[in-house]
């Protein structure tokens, strides 16, 4: 799956998802080769001196867009968090982490599967409850809150208590915030699916209070300068003396396995 959403990232050239640089096979391993993000991901920036709440809504809004291609390709991430959203070297982001995707999500399509990581996952996935797209936009309102306030909308004294609070509880905001801030998180927080903003599609995201004045087109075409620049070396680098080690038990790899890894090799010509 996760080589699937890669190669389909890399095709269209969407600039906000990991794309799909090669793939190839050891003995014992399957490799993935992704586009290189090297400033970091967005719990690193966060601390950066120059992040600020313009800085906020700059990354929250191209993962609007990339959510949106996801979407529109009938794919759920499933586990978007901060540690999964990276920074290139010109400072745009790059979803990332397409394990725990899944495909065939179109409109008022429903899955039960369990998927994510607790801070993050929707009440509805928590109570066990079929679920769709809506699950991803709970995790945008969650990222965004934390981005802005520094902690999470639901915490507990153990994830016992965390899914509780994030199953019932709502989520608290200091009365100084922005209007828009509040209003856009609060719905993309809503506890039910059917009145969460995103439940009918990216655009009324796009329109909330928070969004409607970004220019999504200009950032889709990287117009937009971004907040921070990662102090990393160029991708254009000729450095070749790169060394990879491979961790893990070596395991043997069952013929069906071998047989379903047919055709797996993949270069960027």
């Amino acid at each position: 799956m996760e080589k699937e959403i890669l190669l389909l990232a890399k095709q269209e050239q969407h600039p906000f998802l990991t794309g799909l640089f090669a793939s190839f096979q050891t003995e014992h391993h399957v490799c993935l080769a992704m586009d290189l993000a090297a400033g970091g991901d967005l719990t690193k920036v966060i601390d950066h001196p120059e992040f600020n709440y313009k800085a906020a809504i700059f990354y929250s809004s191209c993962i609007v867009l990339g959510l949106e291609f996801l979407h529109e390709h009938n794919v759920i991430h499933r586990d978007l968090k901060l540690d999964n959203v990276l920074l290139d070297a010109s400072g745009y982001i790059k979803i990332t982490d397409f394990g725990l995707c899944k495909k065939g999500m179109g409109v008022g399509v429903l899955t039960t599967s369990p998927a994510g990581t607790p801070y993050y996952t929707a009440p509805e996935i928590l109570k066990r409850e079929p679920y769709g797209r809506a699950v991803d936009w709970w995790s945008v309102g969650v990222m965004l809150y934390y981005m802005v306030l520094h902690r999470f909308p639901f915490n507990g004294l153990n994830m016992e208590h965390l899914c509780e609070f994030i199953k019932h509880s709502r989520a608290i905001f200091p009365p100084k915030v922005p209007a828009d801030f509040s209003s856009t998180t609060k719905g993309l927080l809503a506890k039910f699916p059917e009145n969460r903003l995103g439940f009918n599609g990216a655009e009324e995201v796009k329109q909330s209070p928070l969004f409607c004045k970004i220019n999504f087109d200009g950032l889709l075409n990287k117009k937009v300068t971004p907040p921070i620049i990662p102090a990393v070396q160029s991708s254009s680098d000729n450095d070749t003396n790169l060394m990879v080690t491979l961790y893990g038990r070596k395991a043997v790899i069952p013929d069906s396995v071998s047989e379903a890894l047919q055709n797996f090799d993949y270069y960027v010509g």
